[in-house]
């Protein structure tokens, strides 16, 4: 009896796409169909959910991994904002991790990089 022999190998980029995307249709099926919940309620659960996801995967459930959350700045974003008194975003500063565990913390009485005057 000949063994058939599966050649493993990594997911490609248009296959990680559909997982994810599968995956965040499921948990948008799954919140909409609460009635019980309030809309605000769903909402906030389908935020923790999809942070969740990125911060720790989905635990082997659906075999999906964490993801890194890093900004993705334009070339000339350091310079264009400095000229204008700005910060600016660099991007080797990943986000993930503990996203979904920050969601239920009080939110800032005022914005975090209030605009500067012009």
């Amino acid at each position: 009896m000949a063994v058939k022999t599966i050649k493993l190998r990594a997911y490609t980029q248009e296959e990680v796409r559909a997982r994810f995307l599968d995956h965040m249709w499921g948990l948008v099926k799954y919140w909409d169909e609460l009635p019980s919940r309030t809309p605000t309620e769903r909402l906030e659960g389908l935020m923790h959910s999809t942070l969740s996801l990125l911060d720790e995967g989905t635990d082997g459930t659906d075999g999906i991994c964490a993801f890194k959350v890093i900004p993705h700045p334009y070339e000339n974003d350091r310079e264009f904002h400095r000229s204008r008194g700005e910060n600016w975003y660099t991007d080797d500063v990943d986000i993930a991790g503990s996203l979904h565990e920050l969601v239920y913390r009080p939110r800032p009485a005022v914005s975090i990089d209030p605009p500067t005057d012009r």
